[in-house]
């Protein structure tokens, strides 16, 4: 868990709140995109936003196709120790094993932007606030169908 206050804190005291300020408010907005996409509410244009910013952030934090044709040796500091064994003992990995790591946390971010995307083109579903008749009367419709 980040701790954002205390950094927060420390960056008011040194006048460079720029940075901690930033990355609360963004998890806050985040956050609350997040919520509309589970409550049903502009379900649509935020899990757009969400892809968008997801896409985004997977090419830039895991660009598996810089490790793909390289020849050199890498310190996989972002991985984990479970992850990938040979950084617990401190040791580099060659640039296809870390290109393969890289490729699949790629694709694991891409799988969550198509889920995304899916929600965007086919909408969030008769249970969601964004629906003309509002939930419970689709509810009530739903139980007497399922009654008859």
């Amino acid at each position: 868990m980040h701790d954002y206050a205390p950094e927060l804190a420390a960056a008011w005291k040194s006048h460079d709140v720029g940075t901690p300020l930033v990355e609360a408010v963004l998890i806050v907005v985040l956050l609350g995109m997040i919520a509309f996409v589970i409550v049903g509410m502009k379900s649509r244009a935020c899990a757009l936003l969400l892809a968008l910013w997801l896409g985004g952030s997977a090419c830039y934090l895991h660009p598996f196709w810089v490790y793909a044709f390289s020849t050199e040796t890498y310190q996989p500091d972002e991985l984990p120790a479970v992850v990938l064994p040979a950084t617990a003992a401190g040791q580099e990995v060659d640039a296809q094993t870390m290109a393969d790591h890289q490729r699949y946390f790629f694709f694991q971010t891409m799988s969550t932007v198509g889920a995304l995307v899916l929600l965007v083109v086919h909408g969030p579903g008769n249970f969601s606030m964004d629906e003309q008749q509002g939930t419970t009367e689709t509810l009530l419709k739903s139980m007497a169908t399922a009654n008859d």
